[in-house]
């Protein structure tokens, strides 16, 4: 069911094997019959106290029920595998996973079902996580210019709380993460042709997720945001050798206005004027 896609949650004792699965992790499953292996990444984590409870709150039709079943399901059904006593003592945990994208056409149509149009929406303490994961995965990529330590955990909560830290959601989890920053140190550089405006930063694609357009989309969506907060502008760094993103800010229409010397690298200055204050107040 996981292959087809019916099924997207593992079930399992929070016990500690589990406890070491982080999101972001790679897990193969193996058909012992056949051998065939299955490739999978873990999006998400569900830890709840019981499967009691955990059959309250999931789609178990997501947990390896069918509609012929589902009606039948009850947390009893774990406890061949788990007793009441294990789940006491460990939790229960849903590993909600995905399949990587291959060259195969069946794998191919399964992403386009769930990644065709996939959700912008604002980021919540829930989704932390996620994106430090994806955080991650982005800084081992060739052109990116992130260290170990920045962007981390104190930027996604600071950006959270403030209501400026967006995803970009799809069936496989976050693929994609965008902030503002309100007021930055670059704002007093007399480079800038439009003084009010607000940075995008930290922006990331899940490698695995790139060439579909995603870095544009984001973008585009926080154009609409800060127009509707009054902000005539964006302003951005891009590090020179990030290639690929300096490429995909002059499509979505930002222009260079200096270089500058910055965090032990070379950095373009953009800007782009979205809309002007003057005209929309008549």
């Amino acid at each position: 069911m996981i292959k087809s896609g019916e099924k997207t949650i593992e079930l399992r004792l929070y016990d500690e094997k589990r406890q070491k699965v982080k999101v972001g992790d790679k897990i193969v499953f193996t058909d012992n019959t056949t051998g065939e292996t299955l490739n999978t990444t873990v999006t998400k984590l569900h830890r709840f106290n019981t499967f009691n409870d955990l059959y309250k709150s999931l789609p178990l039709l997501k947990c390896g029920y069918t509609t012929e079943n589902v009606d039948k399901a009850t947390p009893a059904d774990m406890e061949q595998y788990y007793s009441v006593e294990e789940q006491n003592k460990y939790e229960v945990v849903g590993i909600e996973l995905c399949r990587p994208k291959q060259n195969t056409d069946e794998t191919v149509a399964y992403f386009v079902r769930k990644d065709l149009s996939p959700t912008f929406r604002a980021a919540t303490p829930a989704d932390a996580e996620a994106v430090l994961s994806l955080y991650t995965r982005v800084k081992g990529e060739p052109f990116c210019v992130w260290n170990a330590y920045y962007p981390g955990m104190d930027e996604i909560r600071r950006d959270v709380q403030s209501g400026n830290l967006f995803v970009l959601e799809s069936g496989c989890g976050i693929v994609g993460a965008i902030s503002i920053v309100p007021e930055n140190e670059m704002d007093d550089r007399a480079v800038w042709t439009h003084r009010e405006a607000a940075e995008i930063a930290r922006v990331a694609v899940d490698p695995a997720h790139r060439g579909q357009g995603l870095s544009l989309t984001m973008v585009a969506h926080i154009e609409e945001i800060l127009k509707s907060r009054g902000i005539a502008a964006i302003h951005l760094s891009v590090a020179c050798k990030n290639i690929p993103a300096c490429k995909a800010y002059r499509k979505a229409g930002f222009s260079t206005v200096c270089e500058a010397d910055m965090y032990e690298n070379r950095y373009f200055l953009m800007e782009k004027a979205i809309f002007d204050p003057t005209k929309e107040s008549r």
